[in-house]
């Protein structure tokens, strides 16, 4: 009997069609559109009258990229109508892309299991999440809780505790909260207080506000670091109880856990106490920090497990060692070089100096500012721009190259100066397929980052070099900080910007997508010659 030869094609991720990455940007560059028509229709804004297009592209893009940068007020500009167009392209924007992410991840790791699992640099373990729509499901339900936990947080604060200004009304309490909430959780940075009742744009006149600080950069972490490492490092605890007894803490960590609580709340109420006679604003802000963080500690512990550091995936470890890295160069330079600047945190109170380090840090990813970023000192600066550049981790709502690319690509780095052939970490080796990627994620960025600024510059050479660098930057990133040139950009620049938010947003987990699509077994392989390098 003659042996019956069969064929199978290799399945790949078309570049067209409804399972391309290209439809993840496809679908929002029509939402882009959409926002772009909406606002600039009369009853968007408080001319009543239509508004450039360019404008209203560029604002929309802003938004729906969770950019931050505008060229008008927002409050001042926008009407209630406007606002809410706003808002919901803030919203379809973290949100959908998220999913979208999620979705396009996931069906680009089950077709390449057929040859072996594949790790993307902005992907999800398919493995632990599940079916793509459960993995839809918990990302918009995880999102949407965390914004109405935030909202209600901030309404009682600047409503019910602390009102933000006299005759401050329900329904202005209620919509400054919501709209503030989905800002911050998507890392758009947009916001809709009055500069006369809070005393400076953006967030500069609630610089002192700890509390209002504490929960907005609470939701910018928990936005910017996605599912699916939260998904990793946290069980939640179901109705009837944990799933299993292994996913129990015991009774010894139980019992610490008890005591340190019951320890620390006295401690808590002692130093507000104490703070009340000896009139010292910094112990009372830091004994109802306390209090506060034993009462939330002690509420998260029914409801969540917090897994050992073993029970992590690397990816999850590379995320958060990751952030740990970026939040602690952020807040060293930060202080370091603005301590003593009078334009900035040089004439604040120490505790001051400190929550605006704090908050600058976390504050990396979304656009919200407590100073003026023109006065910033320029070691400052560039720390801040690779900071943006970075930005958060893979399929959040942070763009940048993402804190999982920057670290294969630290790790990397330090396997080649070491003289190792693999790359290794924390007990695991990284597959040479990721690190290529990652590198080629990078070295894509950079070379965009390029274009965007020549091109800036040649559409509007009389713009600041520095200002103009800083505001390619923050717009690759999605951050939405500017020193000051966003609100003098001519058409030609505003459209380099829009293109430049865009590429940021969805450029490189397109281009990891497509990566990963065109993976090949290679059966041929040429004679090797080495090329001098340096």
């Amino acid at each position: 009997m003659a042996p019956v030869h069969a064929r199978v094609e290799r399945r790949e991720v078309s570049v067209r069609g409804p399972t391309s990455p290209m439809m993840l940007v496809y679908s929002f560059f029509a939402v882009a559109l959409v926002g772009a028509i909406l606002l600039s229709l009369p009853v968007a804004n408080s001319s009543g009258e239509f508004m450039s297009p360019i404008g209203t592209f560029f604002t929309s893009v802003s938004a729906m990229t969770g950019t931050g940068l505008i060229i008008v007020d927002t409050r001042e500009h926008w009407t209630a109508f406007g606002e809410t167009v706003l808002a919901a392209l803030i919203f379809i924007g973290g949100l959908g892309f998220m999913t979208g992410a999620a979705f396009l991840l996931l069906i680009t790791g089950r077709r390449s299991s057929l040859q072996g699992r594949l790790v993307v640099g902005a992907g999800l373990d398919d493995n632990r999440l599940g079916t793509i729509a459960s993995l839809a499901r918990n990302i918009i339900m995880m999102a949407i809780i965390v914004q109405i936990i935030g909202a209600i947080l901030i309404f009682v604060h600047w409503y019910v505790v602390t009102p933000m200004w006299d005759g401050m009304t329900l329904g202005e309490g209620l919509w400054q909260s919501v709209f503030t909430s989905i800002s911050a959780f998507n890392n758009a940075g947009f916001e809709i207080l009055p500069d006369e009742y809070v005393g400076g744009t953006s967030l500069t006149g609630l610089s002192n506000d700890i509390p209002s600080l504490t929960i907005i950069g609470v939701m910018i972490l928990i936005g910017a670091t996605s599912y699916a490492t939260l998904a990793n490092v946290i069980d939640v605890r179901g109705l009837r109880g944990w799933r299993s007894s292994r996913d129990r803490p015991s009774r010894s960590s139980k019992q610490r856990f008890v005591s340190g609580m019951a320890v620390l709340l006295p401690i808590g109420i002692l130093i507000v106490v104490a703070s009340m006679y000896v009139d010292q604003n910094l112990l009372r802000i830091v004994g109802i920090t306390l209090i506060t963080a034993v009462l939330f500690c002690t509420a998260l512990d029914y409801l969540v497990r917090i897994k050992s550091w073993r029970q992590l995936t690397l990816d999850s470890k590379l995320v958060l060692v990751g952030t740990g890295i970026m939040l602690l160069i952020g807040l060293i330079a930060f202080m370091t070089f603005e301590w003593d600047n009078s334009k900035t945190i040089g004439d604040e109170p120490v505790e001051r100096k400190i929550s605006q380090a704090f908050f600058h840090t976390v504050n990396r990813t979304a656009g919200f500012s407590t100073i003026d970023y023109s006065s910033l000192r320029s070691a400052n600066l560039s720390v801040t721009e690779g900071m943006m550049f970075v930005g958060g981790a893979s399929a959040s709502v942070a763009s940048g190259i993402k804190v999982n690319t920057f670290m294969v690509i630290v790790v990397s780095a330090y396997a080649i100066f070491s003289g190792r052939e693999r790359t290794r970490v924390f007990g695991r080796e990284i597959p040479r397929v990721n690190v290529h990627r990652a590198m080629a994620v990078g070295a894509t960025a950079t070379g965009a980052l390029s274009i965007a600024i020549i091109t800036l510059f040649a559409v509007q050479p009389d713009m600041d070099f520095r200002t103009g660098v800083f505001e390619i930057i923050s717009a690759f990133g999605t951050v939405g900080w500017s020193a000051g040139a966003t609100q003098h950009l001519n058409d030609a620049a505003k459209i380099v910007v829009s293109i430049t938010m865009f590429a940021g947003r969805f450029g490189p987990i397109t281009l990891a997508l497509f990566m990963a699509g065109r993976e090949q077994q290679e059966t041929i392989r040429y004679a090797t010659e080495r090329v001098r390098i340096g």
